[in-house]
């Protein structure tokens, strides 16, 4: 039954009258039946001194409170009453009111990167922690990557499900995983594929994690988190690289990383080639050889799920598949596979010479992949798509594989530097590779096709404070097609496409990256 509140005071009618009289404690219009609320003792539900709860008086300015319904001025802040006519302006260019840093938090807009925080609500889609808004707290300490030295971070990730709006992720393995650590969670492959979120454990439990705020979005199969290294500062030295791990079909491919004090690239961030995989592999029988073989090269693993056997278009070209490129088709000789696109469409791989084998007197390349997602990497960020496997002739062998997409790089900082001379971050495609035909496959000739180049990944930097970005340092292109091997230059891959540059930040940038940077 909802609690007797009869007796309390209608709050427009009292605001003044409090407010003049200063009142300490609730000793006005008190329902007397309730004697916890007048025995000077906070006691029962009270929040304060006999006010607050379900029974007894709403507590005056600087009261304790649990809801804002404890509160004479309706507004709980922090565990106590607050006097709203001190709100200030949030475009006033001070920190005032209850804004955590000047004109954002609060009663205001979220803060950006950087900016106080007490609570991640003050931050938006940024977390809070050690007081700032979207930098880590910090707990990893510094990471220093030594001359000529490789090191790879992110190794600790895991296949996850969980749905919009709820606080939980099931996870494929917790092994490694700790409560306060950050996550970032993508939806690499799938429904709903190119979607991330921040977000922290709280809590675990077998296989389940509890995260500080509900999901933004729905994640089912393919997607995947990763646990998210928090630290100071991040020096990478000259001829150093800080990379990930590649994408295996169910996690990596990603680099993400937080810096609550300066990043400073002297070496090279690299996720080239480390995106979807290309199809086919180097030195393994295509299947069936050889003779006039019934499957078409395959198409470039991507956001759309793995590569598999292409089918024939129409016009006989080979189909791609999401961003995957397509396979060049079966037939005599040299069909080649298409590039993988992601920012921009890759390049159609080179028609076969027609022949023997072929269908419907049609010998095509693979088609490029298609185009993805936008400018904004917070709205979506992808792996790069592969290109497409080389097509396969009548003797079969060894058709040109694919080359892989780029990975995804995200980095948080407060300052970053990319050395204008030795520095480098690199989300490339990788190239495709050269058809042959020696080897226990049988046949002989040169009619294996070349394959398609990857596409280039994703790169997301946001800071602070200033980015020095240096002249194209900063990169995401597509790797060349396949051109060599039996079929030669005449018969080349489809070159991969670009991936997406966003550079974010709250002081000066100067720089430009390849493709240029969307803000």
């Amino acid at each position: 039954m909802e609690p007797d509140k009869t007796m309390r005071p209608n709050k427009s009618l009292l605001w003044w009258g409090l407010l003049a009289f200063s009142l300490s404690f609730c000793d006005a219009g008190v329902d007397t039946t309730k004697p916890h609320c007048i025995d000077q003792v906070q006691n029962a539900d009270e929040t304060d001194i006999d006010c607050g709860g379900q029974t007894c008086q709403v507590c005056s300015i600087g009261k304790g409170c649990r809801t804002n319904g404890d509160c004479l001025t309706d507004a709980c802040n922090q565990g106590r009453c607050i006097d709203t006519t001190q709100y200030a302006s949030c475009t006033d260019g001070k920190q005032n009111g209850l804004e955590t840093d000047i004109d954002c938090g609060g009663t205001c807009t979220p803060c950006g990167v950087g900016k106080m925080c007490l609570q991640s609500a003050d931050c938006g889609a940024l977390l809070c922690s050690g007081n700032k808004c979207g930098l880590g707290s910090g707990a990893d300490g510094a990471l220093i990557v030594p001359v000529g030295m490789t090191q790879t971070i992110n190794q600790l990730a895991s296949p996850v499900t969980g749905n919009k709006l709820t606080n939980q992720l099931t996870v494929a393995s917790t092994t490694g995983m700790a409560k306060g650590q950050i996550l970032f969670i993508h939806q690499t492959q799938g429904s709903g594929a190119g979607s991330s979120e921040l977000n922290q454990i709280v809590e675990l439990n077998a296989t389940t994690v509890t995260l500080a705020r509900a999901l933004t979005t729905d994640y089912s199969t393919g997607a995947q988190a990763v646990v998210v290294p928090q630290y100071t500062n991040v020096t990478v030295s000259a001829t150093a690289t800080l990379t990930a791990p590649a994408w295996d079909g169910m996690k990596g491919g990603i680099l993400v990383f937080l810096a609550s004090g300066a990043v400073n690239v002297d070496g090279t961030l690299s996720m080239l080639g480390r995106g979807f995989r290309g199809a086919g592999m180097s030195g393994v029988c295509f299947p069936g050889a050889p003779g006039c073989l019934l499957n078409h090269g395959r198409f470039g693993e991507s956001e759309a799920g793995p590569s598999n056997f292409s089918a024939m278009n129409n016009n006989g070209k080979g189909i791609n598949s999401g961003g995957g490129g397509g396979g060049g088709t079966r037939g005599q000789d040299c069909a080649a596979g298409g590039g993988g696109s992601y920012g921009t469409v890759g390049a159609a791989g080179a028609d076969g010479s027609l022949g023997t084998c072929i269908m419907n007197g049609l010998h095509g390349g693979g088609l490029p992949g298609t185009t993805l997602g936008q400018g904004d990497l917070t709205q979506s960020i992808f792996l790069g798509p592969a290109g497409g496997e080389g097509g396969p002739d009548e003797s079969g062998a060894y058709p040109g594989p694919g080359g892989n997409g780029g990975g995804i790089i995200i980095a948080y900082a407060s300052t970053l530097t990319v050395n204008a001379a030795s520095g480098t971050i690199d989300a490339g495609g990788a190239p495709g590779g050269s058809g042959a035909v020696t080897g226990p496959c049988g046949g002989s000739g040169s009619g294996m096709g070349n394959g398609g180049g990857g596409a280039g990944g994703g790169i997301r930097l946001v800071t602070a404070g200033a980015s020095a970005l240096g002249t194209g340092r900063v990169s995401a292109l597509g790797g060349s097609g396949g051109a060599g091997g039996t079929c030669g230059a005449g018969f080349a891959g489809g070159s991969g496409g670009q991936g997406r540059i966003q550079v974010r930040t709250s002081a000066q940038l100067t720089g430009t990256t390849t493709p240029p940077f969307q803000p």
